[in-house]
């Protein structure tokens, strides 16, 4: 086989494994999306700290690494507000600016994780 072939069948399998035949939907506590939502971001100094500060909050698995955090609350008050907590982006497309965009989807969705 070419080694175009090979490139062009090892792609086909990763889409075909890849895609799923329903879309999941996340669960959502609630949906403030087109609403005023007022986000403060803070940014730990490294992970480590940022860890202490989710334990500090909300106690749990001190062994368990968090990439961030968010924080919302006043359920029917307006304007709502969250605080999204990371360690400081790097580059562009890096795991922290991923993190920061799930962070946000918290703010709008509220917990959406499997329990």
């Amino acid at each position: 086989m070419t080694k175009f072939k090979v490139v062009l069948v090892a792609l086909a399998a990763l889409f075909i494994t890849s895609c799923d035949s329903e879309p999941r939907q996340i669960k959502q506590d609630f949906d403030r999306s087109g609403e005023e939502l007022h986000i403060t971001v803070i940014f730990h100094e490294n992970e480590q700290a940022l860890n202490k500060a989710y334990f500090e909050r909300f106690g749990g698995n001190r062994k368990e690494k968090k990439l961030g955090f968010a924080v919302f609350a006043n359920p029917g008050n307006k304007p709502y507000w969250c605080e999204i907590h990371a360690t400081r982006p790097t580059r562009a497309d890096d795991e922290k600016m991923d993190t920061m965009g799930h962070e946000l989807a918290h703010c709008v969705f509220g917990q959406f994780h499997p329990q």
